[in-house]
């Protein structure tokens, strides 16, 4: 039985999204056998050969006004839209939803929409959402009132905006898995098992 491969490939400016990659590899490798997992950080190493590998892991922070971090802007600019058809993609991001709440995550929509429009990739890893931005200011008042700490769902998000939204089966979804290690740091761990479980489920991973 062929044994299959794995590409976690990212873009990182200040390490957090390298140290993301490297837990989403340690959660593959432990939840799965027999897999091939291979990691490439874009500024020391460029683009892998997209062809060896079965499956695909791509992450990027999102700069300054929405922006895909450099280095993916350039892999986007010079990757042949041919090398990535048909590939089986999963879409992992990082923001601040209190500092950038305006474009929160938007490198997984930009990343999105160069995979499924121009590559004619088959992306999976869409992660849920549920804002919040709206009650906020309750629920800050709710636990200034209370001595109990409220647990927060894994898929609860604050924000006014994000280029990285999307429906899909008929539910308001992000793209691909959205990360803030500024004001939900402590979600950071539980959020990466879960969608990496539901990934090794959806491409069959766990046989």
């Amino acid at each position: 039985m062929k044994t299959p491969k794995i590409c976690i490939c990212f873009g990182s400016s200040n390490g957090a999204t390298a140290k993301t990659a490297k837990i989403i590899r340690d959660e593959f490798s432990r939840k799965t056998n027999n897999i091939q997992i291979d990691i490439f950080n874009l500024y020391e190493s460029g683009p892998p050969e997209w062809k060896y590998y079965d499956f695909l892991i791509l992450g990027s922070p999102t700069y300054y006004n929405g922006q895909l971090q450099d280095d993916w802007s350039q892999t986007v600019l010079n990757t042949p839209p041919s090398e990535l058809q048909n590939k089986q993609v999963a879409l992992f991001g990082l923001g601040d939803q209190e500092c950038y709440c305006f474009t929160f995550v938007d490198s997984l929509g930009h990343l999105a929409h160069w995979l499924i429009k121009e590559c004619k990739a088959k992306l999976a890893g869409y992660w849920p959402v549920q804002n919040c931005r709206k009650a906020d200011n309750l629920i800050s008042k709710q636990l200034d009132d209370s001595k109990f700490k409220i647990a927060i769902p894994l898929n609860s998000y604050s924000f006014e905006h994000s280029a990285a939204l999307t429906t899909h089966q008929n539910q308001q979804v992000f793209y691909g898995l959205a990360l803030d290690q500024y004001s939900q740091n402590e979600l950071t761990n539980a959020r990466i098992s879960c969608w990496c479980e539901n990934l090794i489920n959806d491409w069959n991973l766990n046989v």
